[in-house]
């Protein structure tokens, strides 16, 4: 069975467009492949997935509306990358550009799926219009 990891910034229990969607796609998918996520620790699971759920602490200073980013251990990053046949990417932040950049390195193919656009949304999150542009800019 081919191994896929999915590298996601937003998971279960945070609920959020990102979690909706991979709570209805894990389990469509787990019976084709044996699958790995690697996601924030936003407390316990209530879903039981087939999947084996690594979990990062996240950084106590809050990015945008309830978003905090996760602490990635880019050794962790690279054994599981290793360890699979293929990568999809949820969203870009530090988890996704992570595996992104691993992937890339050990020339494993990845999929990247983007349900919005981080760097407007964070910029817009912030709540100053005088920091909207700069902090825009930065994060692309």
């Amino acid at each position: 069975m081919k191994k896929l990891l999915i590298a996601t910034d937003g998971f279960l229990p945070r609920w959020d467009g990102i979690a909706s969607f991979l709570n209805e796609i894990i389990p469509r998918l787990q019976d084709d492949f044996d699958i790995t996520v690697i996601a924030p620790d936003s407390g316990k699971l209530k879903q039981k997935y087939k999947a084996e759920i690594i979990k990062f602490k996240t950084i106590k200073l809050r990015l945008a509306d309830n978003y905090y980013a996760s602490f990635v251990n880019p050794f962790s990053v690279n054994s599981e990358v290793k360890k699979s046949d293929m990568i999809f990417v949820q969203c870009i932040g530090p988890i996704g550009i992570a595996g992104i950049i691993i992937a890339k390195l050990q020339r494993k193919p990845v999929a990247i799926y983007i349900h919005m656009l981080e760097w407007e949304v964070y910029a817009r999150a912030q709540g100053s219009e005088l920091l909207k542009i700069p902090i825009n800019i930065i994060t692309k």
